[in-house]
């Protein structure tokens, strides 16, 4: 066997050190599908009640981890209107915080909340329950005798009274994550160790792979007429990735990737010779192999490997992942094919702008509807998670343990140290994203592209309601979806200007 390329064996380095990793971490860190169990279940069929106002319980736990609580609540109001306040304390400082709009809950049903806060076993903690000053009746929480409560509480009280100490216990659960088995870790350790051996495999017989692939491609562009397999081969990955990769995509959406497929295949020949005239250079068409498994994980890619956290790896998840991987190489290509075509032969006749006359017209244009939805959204939209990160996480940086990114918190703790707002946020996501569309129309202007054309996606674009929406809320991912949008504009100029 001829030696090894260069490429080749780093590849081979590097898959063969996460698969080493991955398999550690499952072996003595835990896998992340771990089996959620409660502490105890309530008998209710003959509790008491008290109004939830200036409600605390003291409990203590044997984990090191609180994942849930679970929370019972009666006699709500019809309006559902007002809130209850949650906050867990260690001694005098704050742990966790939330509030659950009524509107979520219903009479005698069990309500999960997500806390996923570190604790000490043994220590003792305080939870307060507090009903906001707009609920105009007072919702209520069952009392239970002490021997059928969760093992944990300590002591249940109405905190505005001298002697307030309830006769019985809070009906309040605690949810734990429990680390799998070892049958489980097997399993999951033997899916690693096939797809690195078939990974490793690929590497080694590459040229013979890459021979019967070329010769299959070469046989279909012989054909009379390849649109036609195309096409069938386009719409029967795309019924695969509708079908089976257990996402629920809407009407709409169905109809819209059904239409890609289709335009995606048209005027073949011209679309290739495009592509490979463009990306004419080896790290150039790895960047571009790139795009397609970015592409195929936007689409499906995260709900099959990552989302939910429980989710394990499976073959059929591969299959289908891999499918949409394919499935976006004549789309991208034909994306790239027609924007190439909205280039003017000519110098454009029409509108006509200096570049900082463009450049202020594309900010005005972007900023307006972000800063007129800021006014109906003030002072921001925002998540529970969020909330944590910007009220306890990046003020107490060290020891945090939170799944919210580490950087997201590094740059919240930034921001807040210059201004402790949330307003300070909404101002640097709008800059942010202004910032990261301006470039991207002056770079498509550079390219020849018109206009008429960039002002008219731009306008597409700021008054498009999902981007006002995002724009102005505090959440992990919209920093993070602007900055893949900039590093594709990067990863554009780099491929195309050198």
């Amino acid at each position: 066997m001829k030696a090894l390329p260069v490429w080749r064996k780093v590849l081979l380095i590097l898959f063969s050190m996460l698969t080493i990793l991955r398999i550690g971490y499952i072996a003595f860190r835990g896998e992340v599908d771990k089996e959620y169990i409660l502490s105890t279940m309530y008998d209710l069929s003959d509790v008491s009640s008290v109004p939830c106002k200036d409600l605390s319980l003291t409990f203590t736990s044997s984990e090191n981890r609180l994942s849930d609580l679970e929370l019972l609540f009666v006699n709500l109001a019809e309006d559902k209107k007002g809130s209850i306040h949650i906050s867990l304390y260690s001694g005098d400082n704050p742990v966790y915080r939330s509030e659950i709009p009524l509107s979520e809950l219903k009479n005698r049903e069990w309500k999960g909340l997500y806390v996923n806060a570190p604790v000490s076993p043994g220590k003792e903690y305080i939870i307060r329950f507090n009903a906001s000053e707009d609920c105009k009746q007072i919702p209520e929480m069952p009392v239970v005798n002490r021997d059928s409560a969760a093992h944990e509480i300590l002591v249940s009280r109405i905190d505005t009274i001298a002697d307030g100490v309830i006769d019985g216990q809070l009906a309040v659960n605690f949810g734990y994550l429990r680390n799998p088995g070892i049958l489980d870790k097997l399993f999951v350790i033997s899916l690693w160790g096939i797809l690195w051996v078939l990974l490793s495999l690929a590497l080694l017989y590459f040229d013979s792979l890459k021979q019967i692939i070329l010769r299959w491609y070469e046989n279909l562009t012989r054909q009379s007429n390849p649109q036609i397999v195309l096409s069938v081969l386009e719409r029967t990955v795309c019924s695969i990735i509708l079908n089976c990769s257990g996402i629920e995509f809407q009407p709409q959406t169905r109809i819209i990737l059904y239409v890609l497929s289709l335009i995606a295949i048209l005027n073949f020949r011209e679309k290739t010779a495009f592509i490979h005239s463009v990306f004419n250079a080896g790290w150039k068409r790895v960047l571009l192999v790139l795009l397609y498994i970015y592409a195929g994980f936007a689409l499906t890619g995260q709900r099959i490997l990552i989302y939910p956290l429980s989710q394990r790896l499976t073959v059929s998840g591969l299959f289908v992942f891999l499918c949409s991987v394919l499935w976006f190489v004549p789309v991208v290509q034909s994306i790239l094919y027609y924007l190439e075509k909205l280039v003017p032969s000519e110098k454009e006749e029409g509108i006509s702008l200096k570049t900082w006359q463009f450049t202020l017209l594309v900010i005005l244009i972007l900023l307006i509807p972000a800063v007129f939805c800021l006014i109906a959204y003030n002072p921001a939209i925002t998540s529970q998670d969020s909330h944590t990160a910007m009220i306890s996480n990046a003020k107490n940086l060290p020891g945090v343990l939170d799944w919210i990114p580490g950087f997201y918190t590094l740059l919240i703790a930034a921001i807040e140290k210059v201004w402790d707002s949330p307003y300070a946020l909404v101002l640097f996501q709008h800059t942010f994203w202004v910032y990261v569309m301006t470039e991207l129309m002056l770079y498509l202007r550079k390219k020849g592209m018109r206009t008429s054309v960039l002002l008219a996606l731009t306008l597409f674009s700021a008054f498009n309601a999902a981007n006002c929406m995002h724009v102005n809320t505090l959440y992990k991912d919209i920093p993070y979806a602007y900055s893949l949008l900039w590093s594709l504009i990067l990863i554009a100029k780099l491929t195309i200007d050198f």
